[in-house]
Order: structure tokens, then sequence, then C-alpha cells
């Protein structure tokens, strides 16, 4: 295991992993190349700063579940 490691961050549709990554920022830029409409990376530090776990809907049909791991 990685010793330094502080989070691992993850995003879940339909009970699979379609994103993971232990930098925000660029688990942000993984996520918007999925979801081309999703939000920035302020709201999601925002999100992540109050919970470790939250779902949100995109384009009203998607719900996606993310976590913050560790």
């Amino acid at each position: 295991m990685i010793r330094d490691l502080k989070a691992f961050y993850v995003a879940i549709i339909d009970n699979e992993v379609i994103c993971f990554d232990t930098n925000l920022k660029l688990f942000v830029e993984q996520f918007g190349k999925l979801a081309p409409d999703s939000r920035n990376y302020d709201w999601f530090y925002r999100q992540f700063k109050t919970s470790d776990k939250f779902s949100y809907t995109f384009n009203s049909s998607k719900v996606y579940y993310f976590q913050k791991v560790v």
C-alpha cells in the first residue's frame, strides 16, 4: 500500500467504477471527459469537504455516485 496516499476518489454508475484517481484535480478532469456536462473542480472540492460520499444527477437521467476513500 502507498504510505503517502491521502485520498482516493471514485465515480460510480450502475454499480461500476467508471473513474478513479488519487488527485482531485486529475479526477475531475478525467470525469469531465466521460461526462462533459459535469460540474467544475470547485464544486467537487466543496462537495468532498462536506461529505466523503454523495450522488449527483447529470442530464436528469444518470445518477453518479462519488466517494472519497481513505
